[in-house]
């Protein structure tokens, strides 16, 4: 009983942060990226919000326009976040996905960077 409600905490505490995040990422740097707006670069993840922003208005097609991986935002955080719990259960198959997932926005972010629609001003 006791392990379910830490296990609901940290859910709480985990969405309340992401909350968080949304709103002052709104409010304080009109709708960018901490990141981006803070040290001028784009990380892999970058889009991610928008595009949930537009999901939630029932936009799919701009969801997928802002980040073309989007859906695989909250499962990736939700596997690092519970990552030894998953792996005691399911073992190297937790292992294989987060590498998947990795390979995804790591791919990802290269082609962006290779086609210059990521400007890396901290790198010039």
């Amino acid at each position: 009983m006791k392990q379910n409600k830490n296990i609901l905490r940290f859910h709480f505490i985990f969405f309340a942060a992401i909350a968080l995040y949304m709103i002052t990422g709104s409010i304080f740097f009109d709708g960018c990226c901490p990141l981006r707006v803070i040290l001028n670069i784009e990380c892999p993840f970058c889009g991610m919000t928008t595009a949930y922003f537009r999901l939630l208005k029932g936009d799919l097609k701009g969801a997928f326009e802002a980040h073309s991986l989007f859906f695989i935002g909250v499962p990736f955080i939700l596997i690092i976040a519970h990552f030894e719990v998953l792996k005691k259960r399911f073992g190297v198959f937790v292992n294989i996905i987060s590498g998947i997932m990795i390979v995804l926005l790591v791919v990802r972010y290269i082609i962006r960077i290779r086609s210059g629609q990521i400007f890396l001003s901290v790198l010039y």
